[in-house]
């Protein structure tokens, strides 16, 4: 068995600039001071909105250029550990389901031999004065995985038809939070089969979606439990 040499990790002493805590700081601070009770004021207050802003652009900026390295060294690591690990990923699957296809033919003849154990039993149950019968002695399987493996199943949801969830929580939420008719609900329930296990919990609402339908449409955004909101900002130039 192959010996793991301990690996070691590497860490930056990355410090804050100074300079752009001390700017910041005093931007945030003074922000806190700000009343507009007219127009005066409020021409201040957005020349002051400004300089928030800009300072914000640039420390983007410095941020943006100092992560570039960064960025792809993280590629490059990205890139190497995906070489390593796939292959591995590969190799685990393979390993795996080689154990588990043994296992589960070792346990069909097991099956098989206790099968056939019955079935000779029923045949010398109808035989008369037939000598004594000698049992079996019971076969322990002999253990197939290294100490410390242990064989789990695992499950696992897979959503054939994404329609039929949708229309199948629908109709659920109907025929127990709504009153209708005899003929509704056992229409209902044959044509969609909801069942208690339905609930909204299972699908959420895609906001990207709804956030460029809402920008495209705007007040003509029409769909039923969502309403436009309109959020007001201020750009400096």
């Amino acid at each position: 068995m192959t010996t793991m040499t301990p690996m070691t990790t590497m860490t930056l002493d990355l410090k804050p600039n100074p300079e752009l805590c001390s700017q910041t700081t005093k931007l945030v601070a003074l922000a806190e001071f700000y009343t507009i009770t007219n127009p005066e004021e409020s021409v201040e207050a957005s020349e002051f909105l400004a300089r928030i802003q800009h300072l914000r652009r640039w420390i983007d900026g410095i941020y943006k250029d100092a992560k570039g390295p960064l960025a792809t060294a993280k590629r490059t690591l990205d890139a190497q550990q995906k070489a390593l690990l796939d292959p591995l990923a590969v190799a685990e699957r393979t390993v795996m389901q080689r154990i588990v296809d043994y296992t589960r033919l070792q346990e069909q003849q097991r099956q098989r031999d206790a099968l056939l154990v019955a079935e000779r039993l029923a045949q010398a149950d109808m035989i008369e004065h037939a000598p004594p019968l000698v049992m079996p002695v019971a076969v322990i399987m002999e253990s197939v995985l290294a100490k410390g493996v242990q064989q789990r199943t695992n499950y696992a949801a897979k959503v054939e038809n994404f329609r039929d969830l949708v229309l199948g929580i629908a109709a659920q939420i109907i025929v127990t939070e709504y009153e209708i008719s005899a003929e509704m609900r056992v229409f209902l329930t044959e044509k969609f089969m909801p069942t208690q296990q339905c609930s909204l919990s299972m699908v959420e609402a895609s906001i990207p979606t709804l956030n460029a339908l809402a920008r495209s449409l705007r007040n003509d955004l029409n769909i039923p439990g969502v309403t436009l909101e309109e959020k007001i900002t201020l750009i400096a130039k």
